[in-house]
């Protein structure tokens, strides 16, 4: 099976996205066009076995052909630092929300060991940012606005959410 191209030059083998190779190389699952991921389907083959309506005789990753400017600097980010090492799915989630028409302007990202968290500024997430940080205190913190994703703290990230006036963060 020839690997389908992805946004950048990454490409999907296997339900695996291995990002292009301007960046350190990072791997994540691709959904099949049932939203599960490929582990919900015996082998590649057979009925799936996930949460969808099981009418996917196999898996079919989603074809990944948008991007978006934030979506490259996650990919990038995240890449540069090599996490997550773990539930890099999160990743392909990121994709999805972050290559709609309708993708925030400003949000807030944790970069974790085990995932990714994006709390979007146009809905109140400051007490979920909150329980995130103290649960992940190894969780690297960025803000997405005004074009740019920029490191900030975990305080800061907080901040920004509680202050983001029509989705765009005050930093």
């Amino acid at each position: 099976m020839r690997p389908a191209l992805g946004n950048a030059g990454s490409y999907v083998h296997r339900g695996i996205i291995r990002a292009p190779a301007a960046y350190q190389t990072i791997l994540f699952e691709v959904a099949c066009i049932c939203d599960d991921f490929p582990a919900s389907h015996r082998h590649g083959t057979g009925p799936c076995m996930g949460w969808c309506d099981q009418t996917c005789q196999a898996y079919r990753p989603v074809l990944l052909d948008r991007t978006s400017v934030a979506w490259e600097a996650l990919l990038a980010e995240a890449s540069r630092v090599a996490w997550p090492e773990h539930f890099a799915c999160d990743l392909f989630r990121d994709w999805q929300l972050l290559t709609q028409d309708n993708a925030p302007n400003a949000f807030v990202w944790a970069l974790r060991r085990l995932g990714t968290d994006l709390l979007r500024a146009d809905h109140s997430n400051v007490s979920w940012q909150a329980v995130l940080a103290g649960h992940h205190p190894e969780a690297l913190w960025y803000v997405w606005g005004g074009g740019r994703l920029q490191m900030v703290t975990a305080a800061q990230a907080g901040r920004c959410l509680a202050s983001s006036d029509r989705g765009q963060p005050r930093h």
